[in-house]
């Protein structure tokens, strides 16, 4: 209801979609209505990934983002200064030597916008702790049991794994810790036996680990 000749009312806020009526009524008493159709479209759902702890100087791919909204929708992470490129879905970081909670802000084809936090956390330096299979079967059912390597709970900073036979001999060597021996020489299968190895690392804080044993190869 206004006194004023001319009224005016640039804008309303509605949380509802539906059917809306203004009546305007005159000092006179005459009457007037119009009537409009308000759609309101939901925000995006949006998960920014999982809070997740690093070591220092660690890059992290923030790959379990999700989004669920109306397309073309648009993506901006901050701050944008410590990702690769923050206009993806899923950014890689920079090297993060500090805790960092990363927001993304997503604007879907009508405009609606949402946002979520994720939180990677930098420890400490941690210890590079290792768990050593005693024995992996190359034709085996378990895909993780057909090499073998060992397993690390954060990656080594150097890494060395030296395979012998029983005569002492060296049958294998790798100085990446994802690449394990898989069971054969010189593309040759091994004999099913028991096998030496060596392991020697550096861990974050760049201090020396070796490890000395056995392996049963399984056929």
């Amino acid at each position: 209801t206004s006194s004023l000749r001319n009224p005016e009312r640039t804008a309303a806020t509605v949380d509802m979609s539906g059917d809306y009526i203004l009546t305007v009524t005159c000092t006179d008493g005459c009457k007037a209505t119009a009537t409009t159709r308000v759609t309101v479209n939901d925000n995006p759902q949006i998960f920014a990934g999982a809070d997740r702890e690093v070591f220092p100087g660690a890059r992290v791919t923030i790959d379990d983002a999700t989004v669920t909204g109306t397309a073309p929708m648009s993506y901006l992470w901050s701050p944008g200064a410590l990702l690769e490129d923050a206009t993806l879905l899923h950014p890689t970081t920079h090297n993060l030597y500090e805790t960092t909670a990363f927001t993304l802000t997503v604007t879907d084809g009508h405009g609606c916008a949402g946002s979520d936090k994720v939180i990677v956390m930098v420890s400490a330096l941690l210890s590079a702790d290792v768990k050593i299979p005693n024995a992996f079967a190359p034709a085996g059912q378990f895909t993780e049991n057909r090499s073998f390597k060992p397993l690390f709970t954060y990656p080594p900073v150097d890494f060395t794994l030296v395979i012998y036979d029983r005569w002492g001999k060296t049958i294998f060597k790798s100085a990446d810790p994802h690449i394990g021996w898989d069971g054969t020489v010189n593309g040759i299968d091994a004999p099913q036996g028991v096998y030496l190895y060596r392991i020697i690392y550096l861990d974050q804080d760049f201090k020396k680990h070796q490890h000395h044993g056995t392996v049963m190869l399984i056929k």
